[in-house]
């Protein structure tokens, strides 16, 4: 009998690694966007996190595509360009005013909190 097992311990499980591949629905998903609507990884993306509620890197759906040669567009389809919003204001150098109002909390044992509204 071993000691442990004298003094009635017990020995720890073995660690188990959870396993971290990508359920293959959602496999099958970015598989089906890449091939009918000719997506790059950051576009599949978006578009699973917006439409499926699927949260996957762009690494990650990279590597999906690439064992099955989905991970180039064809020569044909050009990589489509994210551009950023951009607006202008009427006056040149025009600021946006906020107000700022500090409140102090007191707990029941004198512990002050402090935090601050932003108003805008």
């Amino acid at each position: 009998m071993s000691k442990t097992a004298k003094l009635g311990w017990s020995m720890p499980k073995p660690f188990q690694k959870p396993p971290n591949q990508t359920p293959p629905e959602s496999a099958e998903k970015v598989l089906q966007l890449a091939r009918e609507y000719h997506l790059e990884p950051e576009r599949v993306m978006w578009y699973l996190a917006r439409h499926h509620g699927i949260k996957l890197s762009d690494a990650t759906i990279y590597r999906i595509l690439k064992p099955n040669g989905l991970n180039r567009l064809s020569r044909g389809i050009r990589l489509r360009k994210v551009h950023t919003k951009r607006y202008n204001k009427q006056v040149p150098g025009h600021h946006i005013q906020m107000d700022v109002n500090f409140l102090t909390f007191i707990r029941q044992k004198e512990e002050k909190i402090r935090r601050s509204i932003y108003r805008h």
